[in-house]
């Protein structure tokens, strides 16, 4: 039981400490990758260590390191260069411009469903384990990671929605949308530019406007 509880724990921290990550450059983009496809891949890449030098196994020059490969329905044990990031926003945003930039991956690029996602990567050659897929929609499912799928719809931030920007802004110093992750969710999913939002709450706590 204790080392169930250990595991969990240790689980919990990898997807909060990425999480923020992946939510952040699948909204700054216009061409994107679903964060719970995104959170899911390091975990299993990296067996749920967020200090690992190869978070997602981006093959290049870097480190080479013993992994395993699945040939012909044999798995076989072989050497290979990995990427190595300076730290985790780096190596999300390393794997954010992988899939968005190689032709094999485009049927992946600003989809907004998680399996066709993930088959789309497996099939466009990211990984050999033939059952590669299954395990990354089995990780998303069992930790609900679609939770940070949020909607990709923006306020805009013009002249007349002034009263509108400073009314939500109020909301959250008030504690309306909670801190954090949680806040850039929740303003997201109700339709408003996280950014811009929080930018006023940030010039109304320095006695601004």
């Amino acid at each position: 039981m204790e080392g169930d509880e250990k595991k969990m724990s240790k689980q919990r921290d990898f997807i909060n400490a990425i999480a923020p990550l992946c939510v952040n450059e699948y909204l700054k983009r216009t061409k994107w990758v679903l964060p719970s496809v995104a959170i899911a891949q390091a975990s299993l890449e990296s067996g749920w260590n967020i200090n690992a030098k190869t978070l997602y196994g981006i093959k290049g020059k870097g480190i080479t390191s013993v992994t395993k490969e699945e040939i012909k329905g044999r798995l076989i044990t072989t050497t290979a260069n990995f990427k190595v990031y300076p730290n985790i926003a780096e190596s999300v945003k390393g794997y954010y411009d992988l899939i968005t930039s190689l032709d094999r991956y485009k049927k992946a690029v600003n989809n907004p469903d998680y399996k066709n996602t993930i088959i789309a990567i497996h099939n466009g050659g990211y990984a050999t384990d033939s059952q590669y897929s299954h395990k990354i929609i089995k990780i998303i499912e069992q930790y609900n990671l679609t939770v940070y799928d949020v909607p990709r719809v923006y306020a805009t931030s013009s002249e007349k929605d002034k009263n509108t920007i400073t009314s939500v802004a109020l909301d959250v110093i008030n504690g309306k949308y909670g801190n954090g992750t949680e806040r850039k969710i929740k303003l997201t999913r109700a339709g408003y530019d996280y950014r811009t939002i929080q930018n006023k709450v940030n010039q109304i706590l320095r006695g601004g406007k």
